[in-house]
């Protein structure tokens, strides 16, 4: 997967595997989604968001007029589906299937919920929705990008 031109369009890279941007404009953000995975309340989430608390009862967030919640969005999105797609790599189940039953597809989503949730030493104790979230994300995406052998581009941000 190599992502050219991410900062003019960086959604239209995305698998969306964990369903955090709307499946009808992937520049805005489905915020009970977010809650879902997190397991926060809206007032937690939008503190970690550093964004208003009203804005989290929206059906969608706009993510084009929001520029640093957009760039961790982001972030969060394209570790999730790279981490996704290494989970799929070493499945023994998912290897032997073209197209990936339901079962098997909700069990590598629960599997990355977990590890975008889950502390991590290599990240000093914090998770990877934490560093994406604050705009970190950079060498995280790169870390699992080459993991996977795939290449992005620089300005993944």
């Amino acid at each position: 997967m190599l992502i050219n031109n991410f900062k003019s369009n960086p959604a239209s890279h995305f698998q969306n595997v964990l369903g955090l941007l709307s499946p009808k404009d992937s520049n805005k953000l489905i915020p009970n989604r977010l809650l879902e995975i997190t397991g926060y309340s809206k007032t937690l989430l939008a503190k970690e968001l550093k964004s208003s608390r009203p804005l989290m009862y929206r059906e969608e967030i706009d993510l084009r007029s929001l520029a640093q919640l957009r760039t961790g969005v982001f972030q969060l999105v394209c570790a999730s589906d790279l981490i996704f797609d290494l989970f799929k790599f070493n499945d023994p189940e998912a290897k032997i299937y073209q197209k990936l039953p339901i079962e098997v597809l909700h069990k590598l989503q629960a599997e990355t919920e977990r590890w975008i949730m889950s502390p991590n030493q290599f990240l000093f104790g914090k998770s990877p929705f934490e560093v994406c979230i604050s705009g970190s994300g950079k060498e995280l995406i790169h870390w699992l990008a080459s993991k996977l052998g795939r290449e992005i581009s620089k300005d993944v941000a």
